[in-house]
């Protein structure tokens, strides 16, 4: 069974048999929680009044969510309808590849974020030793 997983074929099937009964059940909770996570995100955001310095990176982070659960669910429901061309395994391996580069780049500006901030505390310290 492991051994299908490396071969070129088993991931280029334009026909592929239908999934495993755990890896569908893994993909529909992965896909509702992703759909949760946004979900709550954008609850979070709405009742915040401010944005404060990770506002957008939050936005950002919701979109992210959003988008990848409902490609989730749309994967797992071409998957279990045995859609021909929409249920090849490579959509997944696509998906998997540009999720993490999405997130790759998410993680980035957040350091870059934390890093600005860093700055702004250390110089509004060095400013304070010369306020009476």
């Amino acid at each position: 069974m492991v051994y299908n997983y490396w071969k070129l074929n088993y991931w280029l099937n334009p026909r592929p048999e239908s999934l495993p009964t755990f890896l569908l059940i893994g993909l529909i909770v992965l896909g509702l929680i992703l759909l949760g996570a946004s979900y709550f995100g954008v609850k979070k955001l709405k009742n915040k009044p401010g944005e404060g310095a990770y506002g957008s990176w939050w936005k950002k982070i919701e979109n992210f969510l959003a988008t990848n659960g409902i490609l989730a669910i749309l994967w797992v429901f071409f998957s279990s309808q045995l859609i021909p061309y929409l249920s090849s395994r490579y959509w997944l391996v696509l998906w998997v590849a540009g999720g993490s580069y999405w997130l790759f780049w998410l993680c980035r500006k957040r350091q870059q974020i934390r890093k600005k901030i860093e700055n702004i505390d250390k110089s509004s310290r060095v400013n304070q030793k010369y306020i009476p």
